[in-house]
């Protein structure tokens, strides 16, 4: 296996160039809400007020990411009507912008999901958390849980400490943090995107030798870095980048366990053959199918020739977005002129969902 050419396109395969296939409907959701809630003339209605925030906003991302987490910014005169509700202003001021996206898409599955408004198109969700600017640059947002509050968050940081320890370090940070992305959806286990891209922004801090390494040199640094989480306490409070905000493991400590495990296996003395079934068990097909002159694409290339037959072998995450964290049930069923539409059941937090994912 050519290892700087393997992981460069493992890298290009799994990391999200742009957000293109989000942004008509980011746009067309500003304009809804800024119409309802501005009434100014110098502003640009398809993107006025709307920051987006989570693993896209900080540019960590990787393909196949289902869902997108957008803040639309309002008018702090909305605030305080909600504030003054005797009970649960917070539930009020979701139901009020699940409306007004309602007329713009009647069709869609809309809710609102404690802290968000959830609006399920059928390849993405956007989670739309109403917000309110403070003078620090943070944010209020509602929490129409246990009889309602208000919380604050504070993403810019963090974005503008992403992209600066990005910059430092050759693009080190976005391709470390893809690829631990890619892992735990493979492996399906809880290790969340704050924290991901937390915990690679100290690795790297602390290990200046890899700020311009490429991508021949990964072997090493995914052993270093499993390493590092693998010493990581359960117990310990982590502090977002840029931000300093709390950052919860909701896994617990789920990823120590598994950086562990990779870690023990990378620290032998592996054949060639050895550590493509490591990355393979860890990243799943989406690394397989991208490695140049490996033993086990060699072996099926040889197959196919002496057979006469071509590899037509597909993969359902190659499609659709999938995490083994849930129990996935598939169902196949028709809809006329010979097309189906495959539904995913999958299991997760203790409910049934269902999701429309395209045609087949």
């Amino acid at each position: 296996m050519k290892i700087e050419e393997s992981f460069s396109n493992f890298y290009n395969e799994i990391h999200l160039e742009n957000t293109s296939t989000f942004d008509s409907a980011i746009k067309s959701i500003t304009k809804k809400l800024n119409e309802k809630y501005y009434s100014a003339d110098d502003i640009d209605f398809e993107t006025a007020n709307s920051v987006i925030v989570g693993s896209i906003g900080r540019g960590t991302a990787i393909k196949n990411t289902s869902d997108v987490d957008m803040l639309f910014v309002l008018p702090w005169s909305v605030y305080y009507r909600f504030d003054n509700y005797t009970s649960n202003g917070q539930s009020a001021l979701l139901q009020e912008i699940k409306s007004e996206i309602c007329e713009r898409y009647p069709r869609t599955d809309i809710k609102g999901d404690g802290q968000a408004v959830v609006i399920e198109f059928e390849k993405f969700s956007i989670d739309l958390v109403p917000a309110f600017e403070n003078f620090d640059g943070s944010f209020e947002y509602p929490d129409s849980n246990n009889g309602g509050s208000w919380r604050n968050t504070n993403p810019i940081p963090e974005q503008n400490k992403s992209s600066s320890i990005n910059a430092s370090t050759n693009n080190n940070f976005v391709r470390l943090a893809n690829m631990m992305r890619c892992w735990k959806d493979n492996e399906g286990f809880i290790f969340g995107g704050l924290l991901i891209d937390t915990l690679t922004c100290e690795f790297l801090e602390n290990n200046g030798k890899y700020w311009e390494s490429d991508f021949d040199e990964y072997i090493d640094i995914l052993k270093d870095f499993l390493k590092f989480l693998s010493e990581k306490s359960e117990d310990s409070t982590i502090y977002a980048l840029g931000s300093g905000q709390t950052v919860y493991d909701k896994g617990n400590g789920k990823y120590i366990k598994k950086a562990k495990t990779y870690y023990d296996k990378l620290n032998k003395n592996n054949s060639i053959t050895e550590l493509e079934n490591i990355f393979i068990s860890m990243f799943g097909n989406r690394f397989k199918k991208n490695m140049v002159e490996s033993v086990s694409n060699y072996v099926i290339k040889s197959f196919m020739q002496q057979y006469n037959c071509d590899n037509t072998e597909e993969f359902i995450e190659d499609i659709f977005p999938i995490n083994k964290l849930y129990t996935n049930h598939v169902v196949l069923y028709s809809i006329g002129n010979n097309k189906h539409r495959l539904r995913l059941l999958h299991q997760g937090n203790s409910r049934w969902r269902s999701q429309n994912r395209g045609f087949l």
